[in-house]
């Protein structure tokens, strides 16, 4: 795992098996990248995302597209689009940009989209309100945006996840308040996206990287080595970012009362098998009785931001 400031540098993350996903935050950095789109259009396939408080229009050959709130914009390579957007005088992220490039091992999906809500698009560009998003299967709000088995322009190829997560169920209290994350989003578990080669002989899928991005408050990520017996605390700040590569275990442990956060995956894969996808462990909720101490405790202590190493019981986890 890495962790970047990326409102200072745009970032590059680079996938063993050829593929690759980088990070355009800041007026400066957004607008620059946009402006290379419109004249030259992109490596490989684009989203952008427009945080919540902001509006942005997209101008292709084939008409202009509004997206006022959270959502994103996805952009097929051969597409040339302009891009407006009005954000905050302050308070905000501002907009982020993303490209991706597949890597060698990945296909699209190429059956019927499984989710057709809050899209609208063309051949090259495609539209994802997040307020008009729902759970395929239960029909119910949902954090994604984005994946590979939803509708996409016919030019793009569906390469990214993309997901927007807020606060939501706590409402009283110090809004900087450190609070565990079943409080906000019990279903949280003790994960890896696997390297599935390393277990599946006959497979060449290398895994997917995530990229999480702090947009407001403050998030607690925990990385845990079960070589070594210990967990490293990730507490990031707006505007600051964690990568995750394929196979690390992790988990978002805790966060500010107040919090926004993105998570990018690269690719994704909704459309393989899931025990290729994601593996998972002990949900966060039942940290405290199978370590035998109130581990959420801990973290609450912890405001700062930083990394922060403790030993961890990986066995007592489940995390093999």
């Amino acid at each position: 795992m890495d962790r970047y400031d990326i409102t200072e540098h745009p970032l590059t993350i680079v996938n063993e098996a050829g593929g690759s996903l980088s990070v355009y935050v800041g007026e400066r950095s957004f607008n620059s990248y946009l402006e290379d789109v419109a004249q030259n259009g992109a490596d490989g396939e684009t989203l952008v995302f427009n945080p919540p408080d902001s509006s942005m229009a997209v101008i292709s050959g084939t008409g202009t597209y509004l997206l006022d709130g959270a959502g994103t914009v996805v952009v097929s390579k051969d597409a040339s689009p302009r891009f407006f957007y009005s954000v905050p005088e302050t308070g905000s992220m501002g907009p982020l940009a993303m490209t991706t490039k597949a890597p060698e091992w990945w296909g699209r999906y190429e059956g019927d989209p499984m989710n057709t809500s809050g899209y609208r698009g063309d051949d090259s560009i495609g539209v994802y309100d997040l307020s008009g998003r729902r759970n395929a299967i239960t029909g119910g709000s949902t954090e994604w945006t984005n994946d590979a088995v939803s509708s996409r322009p016919d030019n793009a190829d569906g390469v990214f996840g993309f997901s927007y997560m807020t606060s939501g169920r706590i409402k009283d209290g110090d809004p900087n308040d450190m609070v565990p994350i079943p409080e906000n989003r019990p279903t949280e578990s003790i994960h890896r996206h696997p390297k599935v080669h390393q277990y599946v002989q006959s497979s060449d899928i290398t895994g997917i990287h995530e990229l999480y991005v702090v947009v407001e408050g403050r998030v607690g990520i925990g990385v845990f080595h079960q070589d070594k017996g210990t967990m490293d605390y990730h507490l990031l700040e707006a505007g600051e970012a964690l990568v995750v590569e394929p196979d690390e275990v992790h988990a978002i442990l805790a966060t500010s009362r107040e919090f926004a956060y993105a998570c990018a995956q690269s690719p994704s894969t909704y459309h393989y098998p899931f025990e290729y996808t994601k593996h998972d462990f002990s949900p966060v909720s039942e940290m405290e009785r199978r370590l035998g101490y109130d581990v959420h405790e801990r973290l609450k202590a912890l405001t700062e931001p930083g990394m922060y190493t403790m030993e961890m019981d990986a066995w007592a986890l489940g995390i093999n």
